[in-house]
């Protein structure tokens, strides 16, 4: 065949044809033959300086550039090929095309949660609001995962020192007109929730990842309320400062194919995504309540202030009065 294929391409041989191949196996449908040769063009190496020079005709004609290049090289290109049946190949192609296939789509995977983060970071810099930048974060967490609902939420205190759960931001899974309504009045400050003995209660108690791909057996399931959704396959991750101190967790459900720990891997980004902002809602809502007891401080201040110059002005007033009831006794005892 004159037609030379690309560099790391295969030939297909089937019953008395060669023809370039890609990655993916496609038979003659018009031969029976399933024999196949192929070609490892990344160890092939050609100088052509040790041949003739190919004629003129060539050097601006590539096929008959790839005619001259067979009918001089093709030993060197035939110690290169290696022959095998069908089955054979089937079953290599199979087993690389799977993995490359995955590790391409776990690429491309890795590149959208990368964005769907810095478009969170976006919403967070441009001071939309924490509802805004949670729900953007919690979206691109069920689209990337697959799953059906899921959460996120911060771990707060009482006064108590009692830890319990405020969720920012979840999935409406309200399932009748009472639990409707709770969610619509309640779901844009946050839901509280302070009985943490199930199995997201769990991951903020432990400060460690739970995950159940049969959730309804898990040691920590408590079981549902009447008429909540199903739980078939559950994936908590606390989200923890560098410090290992606990800030929060989300949690995810439903994944068809359930959950694994490389999962819990590729979502390392956003778990530290997580962790930024709700450390920086938390210094901004710091820094609130210091300006506001600074300007409390600086009225009071100021207040205090008025009623010492008040005074100070009476004193003198009280003095000047004092003075002139003192000169006068003394004017009329000198002009005596």
């Amino acid at each position: 065949n004159k037609n030379m294929p690309p560099m790391g391409t295969t030939l297909d041989y089937y019953g008395g044809g060669i023809g370039t191949k890609g990655h993916t196996h496609v038979p003659n449908q018009t031969s029976s033959s399933s024999n196949i040769i192929t070609v490892d063009f990344e160890s092939l190496t050609l100088d052509l300086s040790s041949y003739a020079s190919p004629p003129n005709c060539c050097m601006n004609n590539e096929e008959e550039m790839k005619e001259w290049i067979w009918s001089n090289c093709k030993d060197k290109i035939l110690e290169v090929m290696s022959f095998r049946n069908e089955s054979e190949k089937s079953h290599t192609i199979c087993e690389n095309d799977i993995t490359s296939s995955e590790g391409s789509l776990r690429s491309d995977q890795q590149l959208e949660l990368l964005e769907r983060v810095a478009y969170a970071q976006r919403k967070y810099l441009q001071s939309e609001g924490p509802m805004a930048v949670y729900s953007c974060l919690l979206e691109g967490l069920l689209d990337m995962m697959g799953s059906e609902f899921g959460f996120i939420g911060e771990s707060r205190y009482n006064a108590n020192g009692k830890m319990y759960l405020h969720i920012h931001v979840s999935t409406d899974i309200s399932w009748d007109d009472t639990t409707r309504k709770f969610y619509e009045e309640h779901h844009k400050n946050g839901l509280d929730f302070y009985n943490l003995d199930n199995l997201f209660g769990y991951v903020l108690t432990s400060k460690t990842v739970v995950m159940a791909n049969d959730a309804k057996r898990h040691p920590r399931a408590t079981g549902l309320p009447p008429g909540h959704p199903d739980v078939r396959k559950f994936l908590g991750v606390p989200i923890l400062a560098q410090s290992g101190e606990l800030l929060g967790m989300f949690a995810i459900a439903n994944k068809p194919s359930g959950y694994n720990e490389s999962d819990i891997k590729f979502l390392e980004p956003f778990t530290d995504t997580c962790a930024n902002v709700i450390q920086s809602y938390n210094s901004m809502t710091q820094n609130k309540r210091l300006i506001q007891n600074l300007q409390a401080s600086n009225k009071e201040l100021e207040e205090a202030n008025r009623r010492v110059v008040s005074a100070s002005q009476l004193q003198l007033r009280h003095f000047a009065c004092m003075s002139h009831e003192i000169r006068t006794p003394l004017n009329c005892i000198i002009g005596m």
